[in-house]
């Protein structure tokens, strides 16, 4: 049987290690975009899937563009809301993993490009990444979560 200490200790581990691997898969995929498609150039993998470098500065699909130092500043202080609820519950490792990874991943591409760097393309989707998709599943999987268990956030 595992101590409190010994649990909190293995979540903690588990947060750490899905940090470790989402952000290395983001920025890896980030990189090889950049470093082979000019910014805007488009290549159809299948008939509904491409892959398109577009370089956001703005929010979630594309909105409010031009914004980069306001959602920089705005994606640290998720994140820090998001670890104060983490490390006060101490549960949902998973969940909190995948928020925290695409929040960082993102968070690299503004602060040392200036834009987040966006390439899955479904065609009837705005374009996204891998930290993009993070966020949402780790978000979503928390909210039916927190609603099956009649749990509030805080």
């Amino acid at each position: 049987m595992m101590s409190k200490k010994q649990k909190i200790i293995s979540k903690h581990f588990v947060v750490s290690a899905i940090i470790f691997v989402v952000l290395i898969i983001d920025q890896i995929t980030k990189f090889l975009i950049r470093t082979n498609f000019e910014p805007y150039a488009s290549k159809k993998i299948l008939s509904f899937f491409s892959l398109t470098y577009l370089r956001n500065t703005g929010i979630s699909f594309g909105l409010l563009k031009g914004a980069n130092t306001l959602f920089l500043i705005i994606s640290i202080l998720i994140f820090g809301f998001f670890m104060y609820i983490y490390l006060k519950r101490k549960k949902y490792p998973i969940q909190f993993g995948l928020i925290f990874a695409g929040t960082l991943g993102n968070l690299i591409d503004r602060f040392f490009l200036g834009y987040v760097v966006d390439f899955i393309d479904f065609h009837y989707w705005p374009v996204f990444n891998i930290a993009d998709s993070a966020i949402s599943i780790g978000m979503i999987w928390l909210l039916i979560i927190l609603i099956k268990n009649n749990e509030d956030l805080f």
